[in-house]
């Protein structure tokens, strides 16, 4: 997993992708950016997230300042996250925008800690897993109701039957 740190006055991202997962969680001001053909804010209360070899692009928009933090999860961290909780593949999220403040400020604690000295490793595995997946039910969005109302996190113990695993999108 890589971190970055930015605080941009003036910038524009052109359209690029990213062979990993993003999350950026925002700490002041704003920007936009721009994904499947539709323009989304990034502010302080909504996680921006793009699905690995997803084109977007990102410019300044209606702040004069963007502070915001990221992660970026290749291929192996993904699946060292997915091991953890005990899901056996990724989902897809549909929208780039996660609008739930309470994740946000966990994410930003997160890379916070993770950004900060080196603490206790298993500390950190288990912000990183309990985040991560607090997130993931955003990732089966489009699934039937019938698959997300008995569990709002699979586990090894009590996974998504068949069906519901069917019905996952895929990048």
């Amino acid at each position: 997993m890589d971190l970055l740190h930015a605080d941009f006055t003036t910038h524009e991202y052109a359209p690029h992708v990213h062979d990993s997962l993003v999350v950026a969680v925002t700490e002041a001001g704003g920007s936009e950016s721009k994904s499947r053909g539709r323009t989304d804010v990034a502010h302080p209360q909504a996680l921006l997230v793009f699905n690995p070899s997803e084109p977007h692009s990102g410019r300044m928009g209606g702040s004069e300042r963007w502070r915001y933090r990221s992660f970026y999860l290749a291929e192996s961290a993904i699946q060292d996250v997915l091991d953890a909780v005990g899901i056996d593949q990724p989902g897809y999220f549909t929208s780039n925008v996660v609008r739930d403040p309470d994740l946000v400020a966990r994410f930003l604690t997160l890379h916070r800690v993770l950004d900060g000295e080196p603490q206790d490793a298993l500390l950190h595995r288990e912000l990183v897993v309990r985040t991560f997946g607090d997130l993931a039910p955003a990732a089966w969005a489009g699934l039937p109701d019938a698959c997300l109302k008995p569990l709002v996190i699979p586990t090894r113990s009590h996974p998504f039957s068949n069906s519901c695993a069917t019905a996952m999108p895929t990048a």
